[in-house]
C-alpha cells in the first residue's frame, strides 16, 4: 500500500471520506506531490482541478508527474493546519 493510499485510509477510518479535490476543499485538506527521483516538491492546485472538471476523480487515480523530471510523483496528504488566535513566534534568545 502506498502512501497515498495509507493516508486516505486513516482519514476514512477517522469517519472522513476523502478522494477526490472536491472533498479535500470541502474538509480544508491539502494535497502535495513528491518527486523522488529530483526531490522536488509542490502543492497541488485543487481548485484549479475542480474548474477543469476534474474534482470528482479521486485523486490517486490522476498522472502526477514531475514537471521537471517526468519521474511518477507521490501524493501527500496534509490535514488542516492547527490554528491558534494571536499566536506570535520568536526565534532565538
Amino acid at each position: 500500500m502506498d502512501m497515498a493510499s495509507a493516508g486516505l485510509r486513516l482519514l476514512a477510518n477517522a469517519g472522513i471520506n476523502i478522494a477526490t479535490a472536491a472533498q479535500f476543499i470541502r474538509y480544508d485538506h491539502k494535497a502535495g506531490v513528491y518527486c523522488p527521483q529530483c526531490r522536488r516538491w509542490a502543492d497541488l492546485k485543487l481548485h484549479e482541478l475542480v474548474m477543469r472538471r476534474l474534482g470528482d476523480r479521486a485523486l490517486a487515480t490522476l498522472p502526477l508527474r514531475c514537471r521537471d523530471c517526468g519521474a511518477r510523483g507521490e501524493l501527500q496528504v496534509r490535514p488542516p493546519a492547527p490554528q491558534w488566535g494571536g499566536a506570535t513566534w520568536n526565534v532565538g534568545a
